[in-house]
């Protein structure tokens, strides 16, 4: 059962992490914590290739993600 929930978990993760890159986005260049920013990406970008089913999701909109905020 937990084995089941790791996959889950890590989602919702993704979907957290996503969800603080989209705050981040929104807020002026200058006001963004790109510490954070920077770190919420590449956990994003490491699960998401953990996962195995999505690292062409990554390819595809990661890349626009971090060029969109300049990092």
């Amino acid at each position: 059962m937990a084995a089941c929930d790791g996959p889950m978990r890590t989602r919702r993760e993704i979907i957290e992490n996503l969800v603080f890159v989209g705050q981040q986005a929104a807020l002026q260049p200058e006001q963004r914590n790109r510490g954070l920013l920077k770190a919420a990406l590449t956990y994003v970008k490491s699960a998401i290739e953990g996962l195995g089913a999505l690292p062409a999701a990554w390819n595809t909109y990661g890349r626009a993600i971090e060029d969109i905020i300049q990092l």
